[in-house]
């Protein structure tokens, strides 16, 4: 039997891409041991990722650091969902807050995975993914329960704001913004 608790070998390919380093090379560690789960490739940025598909990389899923702030991972899955929309993604981060939760979600990451799930709960998680379904924790359940239409409470104040105003009327605030010496 294998340290992952199974007969058979991992089949299950996964490219890893983060910005940081040892939270990636942790990660695809855990992943092998734990989850029988083989990480073929990892990597800081969507670039590095496409070079290695288009080498003949084969991945089953690709999954995306997310930080809280940064923008990097959300660059990665607009990629993927635009570049590369059949192949599988999911999103891990440590913290979460509301907003980088249903962000990942409306990007297109079929789980996202964060400090309040456990960890054979993310084997799961990774399971559900390949054979094509999304995967909710409780926590990112009650958000998207609260949040049906996938917007935060500012973003739908935001909307709300934006449609009150005349198409000239948005024109001159976002000039005014954009050019703070104008008046």
């Amino acid at each position: 039997m294998s340290e992952n608790g199974t007969d058979k070998p991992p089949h299950v390919a996964v490219a890893i891409v983060d910005a940081h380093c040892l939270l990636r090379e942790a990660i695809g560690t855990w992943l092998e041991r734990w989850c029988g789960i083989r990480v073929v490739w990892t990597g800081a940025t969507y670039e590095e990722l496409e070079a290695a598909l288009a080498a003949g990389l084969k991945v089953d899923l690709v999954l995306v650091g997310l930080g809280v702030g940064e923008d990097a991972g959300f660059d990665v899955l607009r990629s993927l969902a635009e570049e590369r929309p059949r192949l599988k993604c999911a999103a891990y981060m440590h913290r979460h807050d509301e907003a980088t939760m249903l962000l990942a979600y409306r990007i297109g990451a079929l789980a996202l995975l964060h400090g309040a799930v456990p960890g054979d709960a993310v084997c799961s998680a990774l399971k559900t993914v390949m054979v094509g379904g999304v995967f909710h924790s409780p926590v990112s359940q009650g958000l998207l329960m609260k949040n049906p239409d996938g917007l935060t409470q500012v973003e739908r104040n935001r909307e709300r704001l934006r449609k009150q105003l005349t198409a000239k009327e948005l024109e001159v605030l976002e000039l005014l913004v954009r050019f703070p010496g104008y008046s």
